[in-house]
């Protein structure tokens, strides 16, 4: 019974090996392709956290999310939105 399953048959797209044979796709040359432009600003802030201060926005991450940080890291706006 066994052996029925792992023949293939006649027929069949399968060669010597039982493995399906699938034909590779053509390349694709990305050069005469106009893609759109796509823009990777996938957070947006909520309101509520752009009006926080750095000290609010860090004693909320410590106090909901259990965070720690020890050292000095010079906390800006663009590292507080990413």
């Amino acid at each position: 019974m066994l052996d029925m399953l792992l023949e293939p048959s006649k027929g069949s797209s399968c060669g010597q090996s039982g493995r399906l044979q699938i034909e590779p796709l053509p390349p694709v040359n990305h050069d005469d392709i106009d893609y759109e432009e796509f823009a990777k600003e996938l957070y947006e802030p909520a309101p509520e956290v752009l009006a926080m201060t750095e000290a609010q926005v860090w004693c909320g991450l410590q106090a909901t999310a259990s965070v720690r940080c020890c050292g000095y890291v010079p906390l800006t706006e663009s590292t507080r939105t990413r």
